[in-house]
């Protein structure tokens, strides 16, 4: 009888428990199940990982998303792909440097980009690099010498003259201790062929007058946009539903382009997208 008693205690225990762990499974799936905020919506990154004391590629660097076990490596120009989303910490990693870690919320819709410049460990003085200088370094005959040199060093490319394509490259580059200039690379890209054209004319520069810190000459890293503008904005503008067009950052209607004095126009930026995505073209007016 004693025995019975027991037993009937212990399983009424175990209906007074049950609904409580059901609920409580209940509340944990709903919360399981929740939509994804827009924020959290999986978008494809492109990025580069470089030396920083060079500027060089770094091949098969390991790319991560912290936490996860998803990642890739880079290629022989340094470039990759990666699937993240905003909030998503990407880490690289590569035998004999620094490790690095990007937030992926630093980065804005316009232009999703991860920059890794590696730095290896116990880097010497001599081979440092610095982003801002006492005495920063200066193109021969200054700066408008330098637009001037960019303006008509230009030679567009045919093909994409007649596709149309325009934008600016900006590009990145190291003005060297006497004045050379090495490592020049395509910070945003706009088509493969004015990427290419930019760095040529880049990589052409004659030399620079150095950069100086503490009275003397040291590794300046240095930024130059170089813009690829066509005659007639009209012409040039190929209008298609594949494309998203911004005019100041503010997404407008294709045929609102059409109603912009070309002569109010500063420059334009084309992002293009991998198949499948819309591109993007940005208009600038002069201010």
């Amino acid at each position: 009888m004693l025995k019975h008693w027991l037993y009937k205690k212990a399983w009424l225990k175990v209906l007074f428990i049950s609904p409580i762990v059901a609920v409580s499974l209940a509340v944990s799936a709903g919360t399981f199940n929740e939509p994804k905020s827009a924020d959290e919506k999986p978008f494809t990154a492109l990025g580069r990982v470089g030396d920083k004391n060079t500027g060089e590629p770094i091949v098969g660097a390991a790319i991560k998303i912290v936490g996860s076990t998803k990642g890739t490596v880079s290629d022989k120009d340094g470039r990759f792909k990666l699937t993240v989303k905003r909030g998503d910490e990407v880490q690289v990693a590569y035998a004999g440097y620094e490790l690095q870690t990007l937030d992926v919320r630093n980065y804005n819709e316009i232009g999703y980009y991860l920059e890794f410049d590696l730095v290896k460990y116990n880097v010497d003085e001599a081979h440092k690099i610095y982003d801002v200088v006492e005495k920063m370094p200066e193109f021969p005959g200054g700066k408008e010498a330098l637009k001037s040199y960019v303006a008509s060093s230009i030679k567009y490319p045919a093909e994409a003259e007649k596709a149309g394509i325009q934008g600016r490259v900006h590009t990145a580059f190291i003005v060297e201790k006497d004045g050379r200039v090495t490592g020049a690379r395509a910070m945003t890209s706009v088509d493969p062929q004015l990427d290419a054209e930019a760095l040529r004319i880049i990589r052409n520069m004659p030399k620079w007058t150095p950069g100086m810190q503490d009275g003397k000459p040291v590794r300046v890293k240095y930024l130059v946009p170089v813009t690829f503008r066509l005659d007639g904005s009209e012409k040039a503008i190929s209008f298609s539903e594949d494309t998203e067009y911004y005019v100041d950052t503010i997404k407008v209607d294709a045929s609102i382009l059409k109603t912009i004095d070309p002569k109010t126009i500063d420059h334009m930026d084309v992002i293009k997208k991998k198949p499948g995505q819309k591109h993007k073209v940005f208009m600038f007016t002069k201010k």
